[in-house]
């Protein structure tokens, strides 16, 4: 036997070997054939695109839409003691206005989270962000039906001084209004665009933020998550701010009414606002149409990879979603920690909202002035401090115990920083006219001004001689008379004042509240934002949280 080994380059036939594409999932060259990590839309997908398809990308296009959204909500919070003075509606229906965006998520919620999260996510949240655009200029249609306010029609307003209209006593008999008020239309107009807002809110939010979850890497998320909630945070204040800007016009910014924003009639374009914010958010909205359906290198998550495998019928499909919410109400964790959100929505929700409303009526503030001091505040605060947790989480690793353990102290500091808030107020002036604010009655006439005809369609409150009695108008403080010295105006021959003692007299009334010293804004507005800050470093947590309880 010879031990010769065969030349087997030698006597091999040649044969060409034709590369065979790997199909292994994961694979950079596959993928980039795979339309679903492809930026753009139907046949649409140039190559000068394709560098915007990473996290980064997304994640800023999100956030410029998490700003648009947060100030649609602070706009409408920084107009609603405007909305209530123009169509003539109590606070408690602004309640009502308020609760429409937290309907529909209710209603859809479910529907949206489950299905939403198999879809194309990127354009889910695009379709969202439209609904919210045609809710923007939902809320802008009561001005464009109604127009601006109408005051001074009637001709029982006889008196007219440098183009302001004031309301004298006067013995002869006055035509009332008699137009039909325009509250019930209005308030439904605005319950529906806030209605349809909840929903946009809804996919953006759920459907946005698990996407930007599975396309990063687990240990990176926390950083992500902290720069898109500090990056949100421009949106309160931009809303803020631009409900300031835009009080600050009359609401037909064409006209001048002969008085400033001070003015208890002044009536700011509280209907610009909602356009501008929906011209915004459309165009913003288009680049989030062109993200991919996953990014390159990343895996579906097992629920969508499992669609994708088995086509289901919608009934099997509402078995599988009833499924799935029988096992997430056995999660412990999920259940209380949603509880444990909405108990704390439940208790401090109110005081947000309203926060505008109440530093203008507390402080003596008008709308604008609120609506600013209401922004700024504690936004650097809560910007550093959602940067801090997202970080400190990053870096430390904490247990899940430790990161509740976190967010149950800063949020009992926020509880408590809103109690000390409580405590800080400014006297209240009451109106000649009313009893006190515990036992409510409203009876402004009296014999001395019952001949005078008075009616309670404007508001203009004066000042009597004694410095503390403020009465509803000139005409029911008895006034008959009006000079302007200086800048100053008086109302003269004021027959239904009080002097110092309390005695009727006749006497002069000088235009707005009686005066008087308050310095507490300023402590208010440090002892809030410190709350803020301190609240706010739980945020990266309470959103870590809630997406790491939930197994695909």
């Amino acid at each position: 036997m010879s031990n010769k080994v065969p030349n087997i380059k030698k006597n091999s036939l040649k044969i060409d070997f034709i590369p065979v594409p790997s199909h292994e999932k994961g694979d950079p060259d596959q993928e980039l054939d795979n339309e679903d990590t492809l930026c753009g839309v139907g046949g649409f997908h140039p190559s000068w695109l394709q560098r915007f398809s990473t996290p980064k990308a997304f994640l800023v296009n999100h956030s410029i839409l998490g700003v648009l959204q947060g100030a649609f909500f602070t706009y409408l919070v920084g107009c609603l003691s405007t909305l209530e003075k123009r169509y003539a509606y109590e606070s408690k229906v602004t309640g009502i206005i308020m609760i429409a965006d937290e309907i529909s998520p209710i209603l859809f919620g479910l529907l949206l989270g489950y299905f939403g999260g198999k879809s194309h996510r990127p354009r889910i949240v695009a379709l969202g962000m439209v609904i919210a655009v045609l809710s923007c200029f939902i809320m802008s249609l009561p001005y464009f039906i109604y127009g601006p306010i109408k005051e001074f029609s009637s001709e029982s307003f006889r008196h007219v001084v440098n183009r302001t209209k004031y309301e004298f006593c006067d013995l002869k008999e006055k035509d009332y209004f008699c137009e039909k008020s325009p509250t019930f239309t209005a308030v439904s107009i605005l319950f529906f665009g806030n209605f349809l807002k909840g929903f946009g809110s809804l996919a953006f939010y759920t459907i946005g933020t698990s996407y930007l979850d599975d396309s990063v890497k687990k240990k990176n998320s926390p950083v992500y998550f902290g720069t898109l909630f500090a990056l949100r945070l421009l949106g309160p204040t931009s809303g803020f701010l631009l409900s300031s800007l835009c009080l600050n016009f009359y609401e037909d910014p064409f006209y001048d009414p002969g008085y400033g924003t001070k003015d208890p009639r002044w009536i700011g374009a509280w209907w610009l606002g909602f356009i501008i914010l929906g011209v915004a958010i459309f165009i913003f909205s288009l680049p989030m149409i062109l993200f991919p359906k996953r990014f390159p290198g990343k895996k579906l998550p097992h629920s969508v990879q499992k669609k994708e495998e088995e086509t289901k019928s919608p009934i099997e499909q509402l078995k599988d979603m009833w499924k799935a919410m029988k096992r997430l109400s056995k999660n412990p964790i999920l259940i209380c920690h949603y509880l444990g959100g909405v108990l704390r929505l439940n208790g401090i929700v109110g005081y947000y909202v309203l926060l505008p409303k109440y530093m203008e009526m507390q402080f003596r503030q008008s709308a604008s002035k609120a609506s600013l001091y209401s922004g700024p505040a504690g936004l650097v605060g809560m910007q550093l401090g959602i940067l801090f947790g997202g970080i400190a989480i990053r870096k430390f690793k904490p247990r899940p115990r430790i990161m509740t353990g976190g967010i149950v102290f800063a949020e009992s500091f926020s509880v408590i920083a809103l109690i000390v808030c409580m405590a800080i107020t400014c006297p209240v002036h009451e109106l000649t006219g009313t009893s006190s604010v515990t036992q409510p009655s409203f009876n402004l006439q009296n014999e001395c001004n019952v001949d005078c005809l008075c009616t309670t369609k404007v508001y203009t409150p004066v000042c009597g001689p004694d410095g503390r009695s403020t009465y509803f108008s000139p005409c029911y403080a008895g006034c008959s008379g009006y000079n302007k010295t200086d800048g100053k105006e008086v109302f003269t021959d004021c027959k239904c004042v009080h002097n110092d003692v309390g005695e009727i007299m006749t006497g002069d009334s000088s235009k707005s509240y009686c005066g008087f010293e308050c310095q507490w804004l300023i402590t208010f507005v440090v002892v809030l934002s410190l709350g803020k800050l301190i609240s706010s470093t739980a945020r990266v947590a309470n959103a870590l949280v809630t997406l790491r309880c939930v197994s695909c």
